[in-house]
């Protein structure tokens, strides 16, 4: 391995990128783990990686980097949702979405009720709030609150077919 500064992992990591491109990917993979060894959140060294593995048809070891890109994405998101304007409602929507995406319904709800203090009636508030009581199996109050959203801006057709799907269930 060549001599470079301990702590530098972007120069480990474009080394090993150098290496990826030429195609000489045991190489690439030496230095990739070198360089998420310096640094284990280096998303883009874990992806590169990934990649590399894929190449060199390493399915298993692929397959264990993906969990981990899809670990730290998440870890990411949430940190940057966390230094979000916390007197903003929209910082609480983009957290609710997040939750709601990943399935964590009551801490989606528990965003979504700092939104609406913030904002009451705020209209991307209430289509979470009833996208969470529609898959809570709560379909009247999601109903409720979609209509509620509807009237306050009319102007949104995903309301109006999340309405509709739910009425149809």
């Amino acid at each position: 391995m060549l001599n470079i500064k301990d702590g530098d992992h972007e120069a480990i990591r474009g080394i090993a990128n150098c290496y990826k491109n030429l195609g000489s990917y045991r190489r690439a993979i030496e230095y990739f783990k070198k360089a998420v060894e310096l640094k284990p959140d280096l998303l883009k060294a874990h992806r590169l990686l990934n990649q590399v593995y894929l190449k060199k048809g390493e399915k298993n070891k692929a397959r264990k980097q993906d969990k981990i890109i899809v670990e730290l994405t998440r870890q990411k998101e949430k940190e940057s949702f966390l230094k979000g304007d916390k007197s903003d409602p929209a910082t609480y929507i983009s957290m609710a979405q997040y939750y709601l995406d990943h399935k964590e319904l009551k801490k989606a709800g528990k965003a979504v009720k700092k939104a609406l203090q913030l904002k009451a009636d705020f209209p991307p508030a209430l289509a979470l709030q009833g996208e969470i009581y529609r898959q809570t199996g709560d379909t009247a109050r999601a109903i409720s609150i979609f209509r509620t959203a509807l009237k306050k801006s009319p102007h949104r057709p995903e309301l109006r077919k999340k309405l509709i799907e739910t009425l149809i269930i």
